[in-house]
């Protein structure tokens, strides 16, 4: 028994053999785009887990001096992050990633973090050593990151010749022990 004519001219056992070609080349196109979206979703794991890697070394390598600083006195003086966070007007949340280095020294314009940093020194009952402390670390963070902290940048806008000055620094490349000085100079006065 042959196969049936499909009466212009094919043989139907080709279009058997059509269908079951057709039915596999299908077959593998999908099984081909379900390993292809397999090996671009886990190089975009991989790179994603890679990105959060670098950033959480960079978080912890460059702001958690702060961070660190903030939370040992925090725990020292036996204050709850939930109770500093509701006294100094921000989150929980917030409080928790300055201490884990996730986010930078308090840097905005914003009211609610204006003068963040002295308020919680004031909040903490920080010695006037620990404040500025406090303030150096601030600032050493920021600086790290390429920021300025707004009280400096405002005293410096303000007072002309405070930039003339940094700058006379900068060109003469002031070393610490010079820098030292200057500060124990002025804390003569």
């Amino acid at each position: 028994m042959g196969f049936p004519s499909l009466g212009c001219g094919f043989d139907s056992r080709y279009l058997l053999q059509f269908e079951i070609n057709y039915d596999m080349m299908y077959r593998n196109f999908f099984l081909c785009k379900i390993v292809d979206t397999c090996t671009r979703t886990r190089y975009n794991l991989i790179e994603s887990c890679e990105k959060v890697k670098t950033s959480l070394e960079k978080g912890v390598n460059r702001m958690s001096r702060f961070g660190d600083y903030l939370r040992d006195k925090r725990q020292e003086k036996m204050k709850t992050v939930r109770n500093m966070a509701s006294n100094l007007g921000v989150s929980v949340s917030y409080i928790s990633e300055l201490e884990s280095g996730i986010k930078m020294p308090p840097n905005s314009k914003e009211e609610k973090y204006n003068n963040l940093v002295d308020r919680i020194a004031i909040y903490l009952e920080l010695t006037e050593e620990e404040a500025a402390k406090l303030r150096n670390l601030a600032d050493s963070d920021l600086g790290a990151k390429g920021y300025l902290s707004n009280d400096m940048t405002e005293y410096v806008n303000n007072v002309p010749l405070a930039m003339a000055a940094l700058r006379k620094a900068k060109d003469a490349n002031l070393t610490d022990s010079e820098w030292n000085e200057i500060i124990e100079n002025m804390n003569k006065r």
